[in-house]
């Protein structure tokens, strides 16, 4: 039975990653190639208006080249709008293909890629290609944006199943490419790993599952992951977790009770993350109030049905658990130390009672006598083990212990640099007596009151302890720094600096506004003057350009609105036209 539940857990790992393989933006049996942004050749880059062309260059070493994908920021719709496009061979002066693409009515998100399909060139390998797009959307200013970030453009070469099973070398080749490219790429790892969990985690499981620390210690580091350490939301992970819980819980027959004041303990940590303003931080925790409240709901209607007889009780599972985890780190501690007879005396109790007794009730009392051991004459051969795991670890914490400095000031120099960088960043000149008024002051007496801290643990504790006290403290030092800087600053705010070209502002020239937050293209705003909008030439999160018009521009206040319909502050505009 346990033979087929793992067998029909790694069948369900297989067809998930299939599934994503398919449903990815690469169809299954395609291959991209990735070109940077130094591969286009831009006349006024990012921003693109009416009729304005960029080309590009590339090499592809895959035949059956069938596709460019171009990524934009965004592209404004207009009633015929849309990219004329043709591609050619490098030396050649013939085009292969030219047509013209319209802009799918739906749009698409920005940072999102405008495929340009052409007919299959077989023969494409290792040969070099040029392509010229021209963008042909009737609409004023600026009309579409390119990214600027990695990759700018793909090229993509497909195939179909016959080819590959007809030609053996193809197919090696192809599935070589695949595999190394999938690799390659972060999100296709992260959920690798966690499709995966569930297997894992019951493998896990029949090797250490005698009783329910194992257990828990996967479920509370797979929670901490995902709250902390991963910025995307991955549905699996809920269901893998619960999976975990729920085969605990069904296995050891624990309380429901435990799953309620999990969901408690993650609500309070909510409003924790919710006072600090950690909004990304309070979103995750959640979703695991939902997740265990969920739990609770499905073990108390079990209890209920089968009218089962709890075995765990909430208090014991807790209680439980915290001698356990007490237990453990004596056997560390006699590690690290050099006891390594005691060590193993303590290993041979650790192992025997968890594995004949669900809740472990008796800690382990220093100095260890014989009597925890049953098997002594086993103990000179467990000794020998862990006496070269010991002299590992104890080089490994000792090294830890010694880079918990280094890593504070780490940390802290990365924080405090950010913090600087957006100051400099928002304001239009240097402004390093602002950021210490305003918030250097109070990083400077969170951070001398962390290093003091850290010093009081030094004397008062020693190596384990010690670094996890130590832990603690710096990550809510770094905590409370970004609450400090997001106090005291309002960098969220549309701001205007300067008007370059006030004093000179003639009929039919561009006037240069600078400022900040003032979104990217294609998320362009409007820009007022004396309350009459003018015509956009140009839009980015720092910059804006306007062309004046004698027919609708004048002197007077000028004021930009941003596509969210945040509006700025005033500048003054003097215009020497003819009015």
């Amino acid at each position: 039975m346990k033979k087929l539940f793992v067998f029909v857990l790694f069948l369900t790992w297989l067809l998930l990653m299939i599934v994503y393989i398919r449903a990815g933006e690469t169809p299954f049996l395609s291959l991209n190639e990735l070109s940077s942004l130094g591969k286009l050749e831009l006349t006024q880059a990012p921003n693109l208006q009416y009729k304005e062309k960029f080309s590009g260059n590339f090499v592809t070493k895959h035949s059956n080249l069938n596709t460019i994908l171009i990524r934009f920021e965004g592209i404004l719709n207009a009633d015929r709008s849309g990219f004329n496009f043709r591609l050619r061979e490098d030396g050649k002066e013939d085009w292969y293909h030219s047509a013209h693409y319209d802009v799918p009515i739906t749009g698409f998100s920005p940072g999102g890629y405008f495929a340009f399909d052409f007919p299959k060139i077989t023969d494409s390998a290792q040969r070099s290609y040029i392509f010229e797009v021209e963008t042909d959307i009737k609409l004023p200013g600026v009309v579409a944006a390119v990214s600027t970030n990695y990759p700018a453009f793909i090229t993509r070469s497909s195939f179909t199943i016959s080819e590959l099973l007809s030609n053996g070398k193809l197919l090696s080749n192809f599935a070589t490419d695949k595999f190394t490219t999938m690799l390659g790429e972060d999100e296709f790892l992260m959920n690798l790993l966690i499709f995966s969990l569930p297997l894992v985690f019951y493998l896990l499981f029949l090797i250490f599952g005698f009783n329910y620390l194992f257990p828990t210690i996967f479920v509370v580091l797979a929670i901490v992951a995902d709250v902390f350490f991963l910025h995307k939301v991955y549905d699996f992970l809920w269901i893998a977790v619960m999976f975990a819980w729920l085969l605990t819980a069904f296995k050891f027959v624990i309380d429901s009770r435990v799953s309620i004041i999990f969901s408690l303990f993650f609500l309070w940590m909510t409003y924790i993350f919710q006072l600090i303003e950690r909004r990304e931080l309070t979103n995750k925790t959640q979703v695991w109030v939902y997740v265990f409240l969920t739990l609770f709901v499905f073990q108390k209607i079990y209890e209920l049905k089968r009218r089962v007889v709890v075995k765990v009780l909430a208090q014991d599972y807790f209680k439980g658990l915290v001698i356990s985890m007490y237990n453990y780190l004596v056997f560390v501690y006699l590690l690290t130390k050099g006891r390594y007879r005691a060590a193993a005396i303590s290993l041979d109790y650790l192992l025997r009672v968890g594995a004949s007794s669900l809740l472990t009730t008796e800690k382990i009392s220093l100095p260890l006598n014989h009597a925890f051991a049953i098997g002594v004459a086993s103990l000179h051969t467990t000794e020998q083990i862990l006496r070269k795991v010991g002299l590992w670890l104890q080089i490994l914490i000792v090294s830890m212990i010694r880079l918990i400095p280094l890593l504070f000031l780490w940390l802290v120099a990365s924080k405090v640099r950010g913090y600087w960088a957006a100051y400099q960043n928002f304001y239009p000149s240097f402004q390093d007596d602002l950021f210490f008024n305003r918030t250097g002051v109070y990083l400077t007496a969170l951070y001398i009151l962390a290093v003091i801290s850290i010093i009081i643990l030094s004397l008062l504790f020693r190596h384990i302890r010690m670094s996890l006290i130590a832990c603690v403290v710096i990550f809510a030092t770094i905590q409370l720094g970004d609450l400090v800087f997001r106090k005291t600053t309002d960098f969220s705010r549309v701001v205007l600096w300067k008007v370059r070209g006030n004093e000179t502002a003639e009929p039919w020239v561009d006037v240069f506004i600078d400022g900040r937050n003032l979104n990217e293209a294609p998320f362009i705003g409007r820009v007022f003057v004396n309350g009459v909008e003018q015509r956009v030439m140009g839009w980015s999160k720092n910059e804006v350009i306007f062309r004046t018009d004698p027919n609708i521009t004048t002197s007077g206040r000028l004021e930009v609105v941003t596509s969210d319909g945040r509006k700025s502050n005033l500048l003054d505009f003097k215009y020497r036209g003819n009015r």
